[in-house]
C-alpha cells in the first residue's frame, strides 16, 4: 500500500507544543498551578489560581509566596521551610490551611516541585500546584463529628441498660424467690388450687424476664470492653455433660433427645469456664427452641480438631432457615419472621452474645442451615487454645 504523502504544514512544532502545554495549564480550574523562582516570588498564574485564591495575575506576579500562609505559619517560618525540604527531597506535599485574597482559609492540598536547568542543573525555581479541598475536609469533620456523637450515644445508652438491668434485677430476683415459696408452698398451703397455678406463672414469668434483662446486661458490659476472661484449663467434654443438665428439662418437655459426639474424650481448652458455659447454654438453648416436639428431635454436640484448631459444633434437626436469613440471625435484636419463632419469646441477642464471647477467645463462628433440615453452629477456637487431646478410638454419646 502506498504511503500517504506528508501534510504540509507551517507550524513549528517545538512551539506549538510549548503553546498548547501553556493553554492547558490556564485553562484548568480545579488547580492552581504556577511557578516560583528560587526565593519563592511568584512568576507565573494560572486561570485555576485565580479562581483558586482570588488574585488577578497583575496582582500577584512577583510578590512573594509566603502571602498565601497563615500568620501562624509565616511566624514558623513554614514558606522557606518549604523551599528548603523540596530542594532536599526533591519535592514537598502536605495538606494544610492557606488563605485567600479576601482573608479567608481554605484546606489546601499543596505540591511543591524543585524545577532545574538542563544545561547546568542550577535551580531555576519551583512548580507549585494546589488544590482546594475544603468541602472534603468539611465532609470529613461532620463525619467524624457523626461518628463521635454515635459512640458517645451509644456508651450512654450501654450504662443505661446496664444501671437498668441492674435495677430491675434486684426486685425481680424478690419476686421470684417469693413466687418460689409460694409455689412449693413452704411456708403453708395457699388453700385455693388456682393460687399454686397463679405463682407458678409468676414464677416462670420472673424467670423468662430474668434471662431477658441478663441478656441486655452481658451485651451492655461487652460494649463497654468490660467483659475480661479468667482463664482456666477446661475440660471440654465435662463441660458439655455439666451443659446438658441445664436445657435437659427443656429438651426433655418436647421429647427432644441430647447427644454429644466428640473423637476425643481429653479435649481440653484454655478459656474462660464461665463464658464457654454462657456460650453452650445459649446454643443448645436455641437449638432446642427452634427444634419442634414430636420425638423425632435431635440436638447435638460435636467437637473434633481441624488443622490444629478445635472445633465446637452445635446441631440440629429443626426448622433451620434460610441462606439469606443467618445475617439477621446474627444482628443485634435480630428475629427471623416465620409462624414457629413467633410463638418463641426473646430479645434477638442469644447468638450477638455467642458472638462476642467466642470473638474475646479468638474463635470464629459459622452457621450451616437450610430451611426444614436444621442449623449448625461451629466455633473455631485458634491453635494456642487447644492444650492438646488423645484419639479415644470412638464418638462418645449421652
Amino acid at each position: 500500500m502506498p504511503s500517504q504523502p506528508p501534510i504540509p504544514s507551517s507550524i513549528d512544532p517545538q512551539n506549538d507544543a510549548e503553546a498548547l502545554l501553556r493553554n492547558l495549564i490556564d485553562a484548568v480550574e480545579d488547580y492552581a498551578i504556577y511557578m516560583l523562582d528560587p526565593q519563592g516570588h511568584v512568576l507565573t498564574w494560572n486561570h485555576g489560581a485565580q479562581h483558586n485564591k482570588g488574585y488577578s495575575a497583575d496582582e500577584i506576579i512577583g510578590r512573594h509566596y509566603r502571602c498565601f500562609f497563615t500568620d501562624e505559619d509565616i511566624v514558623k517560618g513554614a514558606p522557606e521551610m518549604h523551599l528548603e525540604l523540596a530542594r532536599q527531597s526533591g519535592r514537598f506535599q502536605e495538606e494544610a490551611w492557606r488563605v485567600r485574597k479576601d482573608g479567608t482559609r481554605f484546606w489546601a492540598d499543596v505540591t511543591l516541585t524543585p524545577m532545574y536547568n538542563r544545561g547546568d542543573g542550577l535551580l531555576v525555581g519551583f512548580a507549585k500546584i494546589t488544590r482546594d479541598l475544603t468541602a472534603r475536609k468539611k465532609q470529613h469533620e461532620a463525619l467524624q463529628a457523626a461518628k463521635e456523637n454515635a459512640e458517645s450515644a451509644n456508651r450512654a445508652k450501654s450504662v443505661f441498660l446496664a444501671n437498668m438491668s441492674h435495677e430491675l434485677r434486684t426486685p425481680l430476683n424478690a419476686i421470684i424467690g417469693f413466687s418460689e415459696l409460694m409455689s412449693c408452698e413452704a411456708i403453708g398451703p395457699l388453700g385455693q388450687p388456682r393460687y399454686r397455678e397463679y405463682a407458678s406463672d409468676i414464677l416462670e414469668s420472673g424467670k423468662h424476664l430474668l434471662r431477658l434483662i441478663n441478656n441486655v446486661l452481658d451485651l451492655s458490659r461487652l460494649d463497654a470492653g468490660q467483659v475480661e476472661l479468667h482463664e482456666d484449663d477446661i475440660d471440654v467434654v465435662h463441660l458439655t455433660g455439666e451443659v446438658f443438665r441445664y436445657v435437659q428439662i427443656m429438651a426433655e418437655a418436647k421429647s427432644i433427645r441430647l447427644k454429644a459426639s466428640h473423637e476425643s474424650h481429653t479435649y481440653r481448652l484454655r478459656g474462660d469456664l464461665q463464658h464457654l458455659r454462657q456460650i453452650l447454654i445459649n446454643l443448645l438453648s436455641n437449638a432446642v427452641k427452634f427444634t419442634p416436639a414430636g420425638g423425632e428431635g435431635i440436638v447435638e454436640v460435636s467437637t473434633k480438631i481441624v488443622r490444629g484448631r478445635l472445633e465446637l459444633s452445635v446441631s440440629d434437626n429443626g426448622i433451620g432457615m434460610e441462606s439469606d436469613h443467618i445475617p439477621v440471625a446474627l444482628a443485634r435484636f435480630g428475629q427471623i419472621d416465620s409462624s414457629f419463632t413467633r410463638q418463641h419469646d426473646g430479645t434477638g441477642l442469644g447468638l450477638t452474645i455467642v458472638q462476642e464471647l467466642a470473638a474475646l477467645h479468638g474463635a470464629k463462628l459459622a452457621i450451616s442451615s437450610a430451611a426444614g433440615t436444621g442449623t449448625t453452629i461451629t466455633l473455631s477456637f485458634p491453635p494456642e487454645r487447644t492444650l492438646g487431646f488423645l484419639k479415644a478410638g470412638g464418638l462418645r454419646s449421652t
